[in-house]
This record gives structure tokens, sequence and C-alpha cells, in this order.
């Protein structure tokens, strides 16, 4: 019984953190996020990326919004980490799991800059 307690414990808590946002790191908040590479900036392209949150066991338990988000702060951070300050996005994946309610999982790709 006490096994199983704990074992409930555990999912709850794994469920419930799938449901947040990842979070954007100290630092990464700078990483800007833009669709188009304006032609006028001094950038040097650094890496390609990709940025995502949920799976097929929290995806349907965590918001679009979250999924959304946590996606863009992933890729943030890993920018941040690259030594990048500018992320060109290239292309957004929304999946969907077997049998799930909707979209379980985002994915962005994107190739990071550091610009002057």
């Amino acid at each position: 019984m006490k096994n199983s307690k704990l074992s409930i414990g555990i999912l709850a808590a794994l469920l419930i953190g799938g449901c947040a946002a990842k979070r954007v790191e100290s630092g990464a908040e700078q990483v800007e996020l833009t669709n188009e590479m304006q032609e006028n900036r001094q950038c040097t392209f650094v890496t390609e990326l990709t940025g995502s949150q949920g799976n097929m066991v929290s995806g349907d338990f965590t918001s679009d919004e979250n999924l959304a988000m946590g996606a863009r702060n992933d890729l943030r951070n890993k920018a941040y980490h690259a030594g990048a300050n500018l992320v060109v996005i290239q292309d957004s994946v929304h999946a969907s799991a077997d049998k799930s309610w909707g979209t379980t999982k985002i994915t962005l790709v994107g190739k990071a800059y550091k610009c002057m």
C-alpha cells in the first residue's frame, strides 16, 4: 500500500510538471526569435537548432499555449548556450500521438545567429 501511494505521488508530480512550459534561463530571454532575417543586420551563422515541448504522455495535459511557450523557451535556451542572440524560425511542427486529444508536442526548427 505504501509503495502504491508513493508511485501515485510520483506519477502525479510528473504529470503536473509536464503541464508547465519549460522556463527560459537567465540571459536567454535576450535571444530574439523571428520568422525573417532583416537584410540590414550584420549577423554570423552559428548553428541550426530545435526547441520542443511535450510528449505522448504529458502532451494531452499541457495547454497549447504552454506547448508553444515551452518550445520557444527551449529554443532560446539552446541558442543562448550556443552563443547566438537571434534565431530565425524556419519550421514549426505540431504533432499528436495516437488517441490523443489534440497537439501533444510542438517542435521549432531555426537557424541561430550572432548579431552585432
